[in-house]
């Protein structure tokens, strides 16, 4: 998922815990965009430009 750097997009990262996580290619430049991985251990930003790639990765992906 992608949030804003204010924070507003941590909690709703939190609660897709478990459930996997989705990031595609911006029409646009999301410029002060955060990316979150979100992982059985948790949510945690992994970068502040959305990876090149569509990328759809369920919770229980090997």
């Amino acid at each position: 998922m992608a949030a804003h750097d204010n924070g507003h997009g941590i909690g709703t990262a939190q609660r897709l815990v478990g459930k996997g996580y989705m990031v595609r290619t911006p029409a646009r430049d999301f410029g002060s965009m955060r990316v979150f991985a979100v992982t059985p251990e948790g949510a945690k930003a992994i970068g502040k430009k959305l990876p090149p790639a569509h990328v759809v990765l369920p919770a229980n992906a090997a």
